[in-house]
């Protein structure tokens, strides 16, 4: 498994840092992770409550049902529902997509692909929605390719069996991968010591 560094796109990071009952010290891939069940994820987490604000009526005011799940230095927060459990199943899913989208320390996985994104590749456009579980996979093998193959569009089009065309329209609709992609070429950027202007142009 290939580990390359955000901040130079050549050298070597650590995998995540995880808080186990042993202490500190074990590793793991972004993929290790997202691919944890919600039992199994959230026992990595410190899990906060407080109480929600704005819409939900008194009950959602008066208890603590909202949760915040912080995994060293990610953290989501989710209020929508009154019920503490269905929050914390709704910030799991946001932790997958931020630990998935990771920039600061990240071990590159992909390729090869993994067997969840196997069926959306190489077809006539990417077909995957926001509620698929295996989005947040599909997106971070995105960030690998980016990273590893230095934002080459053409060569991660034709890794993924998609025109060009197609994934910066995927990429375009999917603002957490595009914010993602934003940090890394302003990190390249700051090393390399380009503008912010040309760090903006894409290859």
């Amino acid at each position: 498994m290939a580990m390359i560094s955000v901040r130079t796109i050549s050298g070597l990071y650590n995998g995540f840092l995880i808080v186990t009952e042993k202490g500190y010290g074990m590793t793991a891939s972004w993929l290790e992770l997202v691919r944890k069940n919600d039992s199994n994820l959230v026992k990595l987490c410190r899990v906060d409550t407080f109480r929600g604000s704005g819409r939900g009526g008194q009950k959602r005011n008066k208890t603590s049902n909202a949760v915040r799940l912080t995994l060293r230095d990610l953290v989501v927060t989710e209020s929508a529902s009154r019920s503490k459990a269905q929050n914390i199943t709704l910030a799991l899913k946001k932790l997958r997509l931020a630990i998935a989208l990771n920039t600061i320390q990240r071990n590159i996985v992909c390729p090869p692909f993994p067997e969840e994104i196997q069926p959306y590749l190489h077809q006539s456009t990417i077909r995957i929605n926001s509620q698929n579980p295996a989005l947040p996979i599909f997106l971070g093998c995105l960030l690998d390719l980016f990273l590893k193959k230095s934002g080459n569009w053409a060569e991660i089009s034709s890794l993924c069996g998609v025109t060009n065309t197609q994934l910066r329209r995927f990429v375009e609709k999917h603002v957490a991968l595009r914010l993602a992609l934003d940090k890394v070429r302003r990190q390249s950027a700051d090393n390399e010591g380009i503008s912010a202007e040309e760090a903006q142009k894409e290859p």
